[in-house]
């Protein structure tokens, strides 16, 4: 054909594979190959080669067959999902299409204009939108791609097309295509305005996450190994309440988005139930004592742990017995930075997903580089980031006098002067708040407008109110922005002479003075 142009259906692999789909029902019976798919190799990358077996979406299978049914010198036009920028699986037609293929152009849109049109559905489906135009030839070395980038995320679908036809609410660019090609792992960058992408050429220059991915340099630099890994596989019906002293065991998880540390959820999975998936390093990585843990879809925040814990396949970890290195990628991660990043790098307009794996990590995170002269602001970071956890440490008991009490129910409580006072059948018992009054106050107000330790009859449990989380969230934020500006300060060689939570405003001023700065704020 002298042209193939077409909207391919936009579907998971797990749900091909659910749904009996001839070519990947044909592919799990080994009737076809993955590295043969109408002539192109959607298994892997030359030097890329992957731990896993890949899951294309079902709209790569079309893109290989509409380049099949090509003449020499046909074109191919389809609109897809920007995830072809982005997705790990989809990093084979990323290499196909700058290697052997002439790219024309690439329009990506900001806006929701598709969402909602075709088929019928209870709710709109989220998703991005992208149209490439592509002809089937090799491509000479010096040719260029135009990119055009649409911004305008209200207009509809027929208004977009006739302001790109005129030029209108567009950044239009040409990038050579062998800058496509030697950036197979993300082609995000083709949106980027001239200031993201200057960031991000600074922040590549960084060390590579390889000096605690590989145990060549992570032994030689901090005498230690770092595991990195996927959840393992157990059945929930394996899952006990409580565990058994005879056999080895690990407990599960809760996460609570404004804490930093994982909280046990009283469950334990026994190690006999435990399935190790093809690519894991096994059990010993989750008998390390320090951990980074974070969930792979949509992670708002990376977590810590030194128990012995367990999590399933959608959560990532990495784990070591070096606490200081472990708190320190963990205020890494967790910087806004690093957040501004994973969002120019991995985020798509209108996709639900945002996925982080180890790969991501291995990638595209950078490590400052320290010497001599920034080491105390290395330093400075994993002591304010140990203090900012032992926040989440502190329980009610710590603040409150509740040792005259015997009772062990009461019926309501509030805080009186420097008392917090508890009520049953009218009768009041007064303990006396040891400290951070105000705290108190607030976390009681907090904690029982949600009614979460009041039971259905509205007696509240003395040994729950003991064990009551008392958080500091003033203090948490104060030491959160103070670590994000020295993370900064790294990263950005800002010139920090003196450091303390009563610097800050002066760091932060120091900080800002790099054009990049604004950047992270947003």
């Amino acid at each position: 054909f002298d042209f193939v142009i077409g909207n391919p259906p936009y579907i998971s692999y797990n749900e091909c594979s659910k749904q009996e789909v001839l070519v990947v029902k044909s592919i799990q019976e080994k009737r076809v190959q993955m590295s043969n798919i109408y002539g192109m190799n959607l298994n892997t990358v030359p030097g890329r080669i992957k731990a896993y077996a890949p899951k294309p979406n079902l709209y790569a299978f079309f893109i290989a067959l509409g380049l099949a049914l090509l003449k020499d010198g046909g074109r191919l036009c389809y609109i897809i999902p920007q995830t072809i920028m982005t997705a790990g699986d989809l990093d084979v037609i990323r290499y196909h299409l700058s290697k052997f293929t002439t790219i024309e152009k690439i329009i990506v849109f900001s806006g929701k204009m598709f969402i909602g049109r075709g088929i019928k559905r209870d709710k709109p489906v989220a998703t991005s939108s992208l149209i490439f135009v592509i002809k089937r030839q090799m491509p000479s070395l010096a040719h260029q791609v135009e990119t055009v980038y649409y911004k305008d995320a209200d207009d509809d679908i027929e208004i977009c097309l006739k302001n790109i036809l005129e030029d209108k609410k567009i950044s239009k660019k040409k990038i050579l295509q062998s800058s496509l090609l030697q950036n197979l792992a993300n082609w995000n960058f083709i949106k980027h305005n001239k200031k993201t992408s200057e960031l991000l050429e600074v922040y590549k220059k960084c060390e590579s996450f390889d000096i605690y991915r590989m145990p060549y340099y992570s032994e030689k630099l901090f005498n230690s190994i770092f595991y990195f890994d996927k959840g393992l596989v157990f059945p929930k019906n394996k899952i006990k309440d409580e565990p058994d002293s005879s056999k080895e065991s690990f407990n599960l998880i809760k996460a609570e988005k404004d804490k930093y540390k994982l909280l046990l959820d009283n469950r334990i999975i026994e190690e006999s139930n435990i399935r190790l998936p093809k690519g894991s390093q096994g059990l010993d990585v989750y008998k390390k004592i320090h951990k980074i843990i974070w969930s792979y879809a949509n992670s708002d925040k990376f977590y810590y742990s030194d128990k012995k814990i367990m999590i399933n396949f959608n959560w990532v970890l990495i784990s070591s017995d070096n606490k200081q290195e472990i708190i320190y990628i963990l205020s890494l991660l967790n910087s806004k930075i690093s957040r501004s990043v994973f969002n120019a790098l991995l985020k798509s307009e209108n996709e639900k997903d945002v996925l982080i794996g180890i790969k991501t990590i291995k990638e595209f995170v950078r490590v400052p580089k320290i010497t001599e002269d920034n080491q105390f602001i290395k330093d400075e970071i994993i002591k304010r980031t140990e203090e900012m956890l032992a926040l989440e440490e502190v329980k009610l008991t710590d603040l409150v006098d509740f040792s005259g009490v015997m009772m062990q129910k009461f019926d309501d409580l509030v805080v009186e002067g420097g008392d917090l006072v508890l009520m049953k059948d009218k009768k009041k018992f007064l303990c006396k708040i040891k400290k951070d009054k105000n705290l108190v106050k607030q976390t009681i107000a907090d904690k029982f407008n949600d009614n979460k330790l009041k039971l259905k009859d509205k007696e509240i449990i003395l040994s729950d109110l003991k064990e009551m989380s008392v958080i500091d969230f003033d203090k948490q934020k104060e030491l959160k922005n103070y670590i994000d500006d020295l993370v900064f300060a790294l990263y950005f060689n800002a010139r920090i002479d003196e450091i303390g939570l009563d610097k800050a405003e002066k760091i932060k001023k120091k900080c800002a003075e790099n054009k990049f700065y604004a950047i992270m704020k947003k």
